[in-house]
């Protein structure tokens, strides 16, 4: 079986964080190769994302880039209103 990235949602929003749960990579029985993966759950939901590693240091990259915008516009905003 091979992991590619995955959602899974059935949630109401818990506020209750994120949980991130490390699985390394194996190769099967039969020989084939399961590259380690990472599994994203919604604290206090059944909500949960499974992607590879390679797939998390993307979102991870992608995430830091939006976050930095984000903060960016609220300091831009910040400073309008003291203007």
């Amino acid at each position: 079986m091979i992991v590619m990235a995955f959602i899974s949602t059935f949630a109401s929003d818990s506020g209750e964080g994120v949980e991130v749960e490390y699985h390394p990579g194996y190769v099967t029985e039969d020989g084939g190769r399961q590259p380690a993966f990472l599994h994203i759950n919604l604290a206090g939901t059944d909500s949960y994302l499974a992607m590879r590693v390679d797939e998390a240091r993307a979102l991870a990259e992608a995430v830091q880039c939006v976050v930095m915008l984000h903060d960016a516009a609220e300091r831009l905003a910040a400073e309008k209103a003291v203007a």
